[in-house]
């Protein structure tokens, strides 16, 4: 295999002169992390601007478990792909196919274990510590640009897997480079390794120089269709034809949705079904275990009043507590949740004003 000859990068300043920069490393990841989280332009390609979701989020192992991992920078783009990406320094000797394996431990665990919500919540939650409005920040990033209902399709892309994973590093090595355009042809997710050249002068000026390593015309393209939408009725039917007492319990609740003024609809690539108003759709039907869910949002009071609606919860986890669809069959249980979700939609804020 050839070496790669790194050749120095010339900056010219401010009175016209040429400042030679030579190659170098970043101090440490960390520095190189929060140079991304700064400027994530420098890992966005055409793609164009990213939003930081926050750094250093905790990725868990199980449905309503702790936190096992910590992904070093979680961004989302304007088209609401989330971008998970790690970083590493050259001279780490994970930088190889640890690193890969690492990454998609944390992309596997993230898209099954991160509730719906989740992004959004973390989002807001390190806006907040930053003293900012997290609506005015989203806005000044979309510019105007497809904002409503934005979390929920950063939720939809979440839970098909349609997401970005980078591995960024000062240098890339030829052999991460070929797993990484591997993985890229041959999985949904967006997967690509960003080199950060690191020059730097003598009077302690910095030059990045990127190269991003995965990206083709030809997966590009194909990551790009999605399936063609479709309605909550053929949803039912293509997913659950052959489980009768499931597709009548999700009839009956998207039944009392309408009843009580709720649109409902599928969620892109037909991972479930959405029920909500406007760009807020807190109910979800899932695809792969065969249950409604509601974003309770940590509401012990709502948490309990599903649970007695219901009779038994499938997942009682504090933000989105998750019922079997065909509890619904029973009269007294479908009355009971009628009346709760009357409730619901007052506390979480969906009625219609008038």
């Amino acid at each position: 295999m050839a070496m790669r000859v790194i050749r120095p990068v010339f900056t010219e300043d401010q009175g016209g002169d040429l400042v030679s920069m030579k190659p170098a490393a970043p101090p440490d990841e960390a520095a190189l992390e929060s140079l991304i989280a700064r400027h994530p332009e420098v890992v966005a390609e055409e793609e164009g601007e990213l939003l930081l979701v926050r750094r250093q989020k905790g990725v868990p192992d199980k449905e309503g478990g702790g936190d096992r991992w910590a992904l070093d920078l979680l961004f989302v783009t304007r088209d609401a792909i989330p971008v998970l990406i790690e970083v590493k320094q050259a001279t780490n000797s994970e930088l190889r196919r640890q690193v890969v394996a690492q990454l998609l431990d944390y992309a596997a665990n993230g898209t099954a274990h991160w509730p719906p919500g989740e992004i959004q919540r973390t989002f807001e939650a390190h806006r907040d510590a930053l003293e900012e409005e997290p609506e005015a920040v989203l806005g000044t990033f979309l510019d105007g640009r497809n904002r409503e209902g934005f979390w929920r399709r950063v939720d939809e892309n979440l839970a098909a897997g349609r997401v970005r994973l980078v591995v960024a590093a000062d240098a890339i090595p030829s052999e991460l480079a070929t797993i990484v355009e591997f993985l890229n042809d041959q999985m949904r997710a967006d997967v690509r390794a960003v080199e950060l050249g690191w020059f730097e002068s003598t009077d302690g000026r910095r030059t990045l120089v990127p190269r991003i390593i995965g990206v083709t015309e030809r997966t590009r393209a194909a990551k790009s269709a999605g399936k063609p939408p479709i309605s909550p009725e053929q949803w039912i039917t293509e997913h659950y034809g052959d489980a009768p007492d499931t597709a009548s319990g999700i009839r009956r609740h998207l039944e009392i949705a309408e009843e009580l003024g709720l649109e409902s609809g599928t969620t892109r690539n037909h991972q479930g079904i959405w029920s909500g108003r406007g760009n807020r759709y807190p109910i979800q039907v899932y695809r792969k275990n065969h249950g409604i869910a509601l974003n309770v949002k940590g509401n012990e009071s709502l948490r309990n009043g599903l649970l007695a609606a219901v009779g038994a919860l499938d997942a009682d986890n504090k933000d989105w507590p998750r019922f079997s669809a065909e509890r619904l069959n029973d009269p007294g249980a479908r009355d009971r949740y009628r009346e709760f979700l009357k409730t619901f939609i007052e506390e979480v804020g969906l009625a219609e004003r008038t």
